[in-house]
């Protein structure tokens, strides 16, 4: 069986559910751009120290979940909201570690610069979520998520570059 089912030929698309959406519409637009986030998250597992790419795996399964609730709401939104728990205990962890002051120019190691990257897709999608939370469908939840996920995402940027300033002293 191919790939190419030339379906979305006309500019439209499914979704998850099997509704026929044109392919720039507010939901489809989001969860491309949690796509992108999710194979971001990919590459950055590769370039962080080991202490990181646990959170970076689990992050990729959690914006699954968003996608799952997003596109079948009716299926409930539990686990995002379970997510979200997970999402502000995390900041909390690398808070613990950090000492936040002043302006900080991303690119202080490659794994931080990926996910400094990581960071600001979080925060177009988020925007993207804000349109279809607006527009289309509420979801508190979900836009809760997205606003704490790219504060996490740069305290691991910022605990990454921490890390490797201690390894380069050693």
């Amino acid at each position: 069986m191919s790939i190419v089912t030339r379906t979305g030929d006309d500019g439209t698309t499914r979704t998850p559910t099997g509704r026929k959406v044109r392919k720039d519409h507010p939901v489809v637009e989001f969860i491309g751009q949690l796509d992108e986030l999710i194979s971001f998250l990919g590459l950055a597992k590769h370039k962080v120290d080991v202490s990181l790419k646990g959170d970076a795996q689990v992050l990729q399964r959690k914006l699954f979940d968003i996608t799952q609730c997003l596109c079948a709401p009716e299926n409930g939104c539990a686990p995002v909201n379970d997510d979200l728990k997970w999402v502000e205990e995390r900041i909390k962890h690398y808070e613990s570690f950090l000492e936040m002051d002043g302006f900080f120019v991303p690119g202080g190691t490659e794994g931080s610069a990926l996910l400094d990257v990581c960071r600001s897709v979080a925060r177009r999608a988020e925007r993207a979520m804000s349109r279809v939370h607006r527009d289309v469908q509420k979801n508190e939840i979900v836009m809760k998520f997205m606003n704490r996920l790219s504060d996490l995402l740069f305290l691991m940027a910022r605990y990454q570059e921490k890390i490797c300033d201690k390894q380069e002293k050693l």
